[in-house]
């Protein structure tokens, strides 16, 4: 089996694959709302937080905030998905001084076409 260890892309289509949060469960300054759309999104203050760590933030809403799982199976090639788990709970409440624990960690995959 093949392992695509880098971002993906198609034409116009996106993917996003992670271990992480929705956005939501942070607290309020790294996180907008948009009326319009009944939904939240990442501030700026997330993406400047999350700038230089191993985090990202899907690209199609910026409504998860994780590890990609490409990063992780690079990074960590030996480790056993609770294992993953708790890295990425440890690398989001360094950043965002949390509390997270690995069963708060959920497993993401998103697609979108942007044609």
């Amino acid at each position: 089996m093949k392992i695509r260890d880098s971002f993906v892309t198609n034409s116009s289509s996106t993917s996003f694959v992670c271990i992480g949060i929705e956005i939501s469960a942070l607290d309020g300054k790294y996180i907008g709302y948009d009326d319009e759309y009944d939904e939240f999104y990442a501030t700026d203050d997330l993406c400047t937080a999350i700038r230089g760590t191993k985090l990202s933030v899907d690209g199609q809403y910026s409504q998860k905030v994780g590890i990609e799982v490409y990063r992780l199976l690079q990074d960590y090639p030996d480790s056993k998905v609770s294992d993953l788990n708790e890295i990425v709970a440890e690398e989001i409440n360094k950043v965002f001084k949390t509390d997270f624990k690995a069963k708060d960690m959920h497993y993401f995959e998103e697609g979108w076409y942007d044609g």
